[in-house]
């Protein structure tokens, strides 16, 4: 069951209208050209830095052996417990060096991708009557500015290493939210509950700092949903959402429970519990207002 809500824009004439929708269509395309000249220079991207940790590994121990050694284990590269990215970074060597010039293209195509994904399922759950060009213009100009407020485009484009931790992330956080409004409106158990679940398991593998951004989207959306006044709509919301916050809190434990975070621990200082949440909360907000 959707909310009727009028349109976000009204206009006196199909005329006008028509004239909105090629405005923003052009923006859009001015938009996207900075875009398209980070997926050029990204064609040129080579490895650097923790790419070859990573390649080492998988060299010595396989593909699957090198992910379990890399959760087990920190030693002298840049191993440990974020699954999602070691499975992501053994993937990425799978098809390296052939497939180099087409990673960051895909990953910023792919991200764009994903919030005109939930920007529409949030818009047709919401009840909006929105054009696709809208949706266009929307997604083009949150990632125009995402890279324009960022500090160092180049860890987080140019290396393949940075832009597994800081990029897909971010990307499986938006996908993750246009599933849950799709599966809010339309809800097919056999599809959504699995693929709810794995995308939000999958997102909360690449860092403790996002998979805690990931539960604290979540939770937002639990509580906005219980300030709805409809309670069908509230129902079928919170039991999608709470499906991926389930999902995101097994991945945060697995995080916690690899025996390198263990090794980790070890070297390090030991704050209180309080002082961890307001640490973690902290390091959150600064991640993502930053980034």
């Amino acid at each position: 069951m959707k909310i009727k809500l009028p349109s976000l824009l009204a206009f006196d004439s199909q005329k006008q209208e028509e004239l909105f929708i090629l405005a923003i269509g052009v923006c859009s395309i001015f938009l996207f050209l900075p875009l398209l000249f980070h997926i050029y220079a990204g064609s040129f991207m080579r490895l650097n830095g923790d790419d070859y940790c990573y390649g080492g590994t998988q060299m010595q121990y396989g593909f699957w052996g090198g992910q379990w050694y890399a959760y087990q284990n920190i030693g002298r590269l840049y191993l440990g417990d974020r699954y999602s990215l070691n499975l992501v970074e053994a993937i990425f060597n799978l098809f390296a060096p052939k497939m180099y010039p087409v990673f960051l293209g895909a990953g910023i195509i792919l991200w764009m991708v994903c919030l005109f994904f939930f920007l529409y399922q949030f818009t047709k759950y919401a009840g909006y009557r929105v054009h696709f060009m809208e949706l266009i213009f929307l997604s083009t100009a949150l990632l125009f500015f995402v890279f324009c407020v960022t500090k160092d485009v180049t860890q987080l484009l140019y290396w393949f290493s940075g832009m597994a931790t800081y990029i897909y992330p971010m990307i499986f956080i938006v996908l993750l939210m246009g599933l849950i409004f799709w599966a809010a409106h339309s809800f097919i158990p056999a599809i959504h509950i699995p693929l709810i679940f794995l995308t939000a398991f999958i997102g909360g593998g690449f860092s403790e700092t996002t998979a805690v951004l990931q539960l604290g989207c979540i939770i937002l959306l639990v509580l906005w949903a219980g300030l709805m006044s409809r309670k069908k709509i509230q129902k079928g919301l919170i039991i999608t959402a709470m499906i991926a916050l389930v999902s995101t809190c097994g991945s945060i434990l697995l995080l916690a429970l690899s025996p390198s975070t263990k090794d980790r621990l070890m070297v390090s200082q030991h704050p209180s519990v309080f002082e961890t949440v307001y640490l973690t909360i902290k390091f959150s907000l600064a991640f993502f207002i930053m980034r």
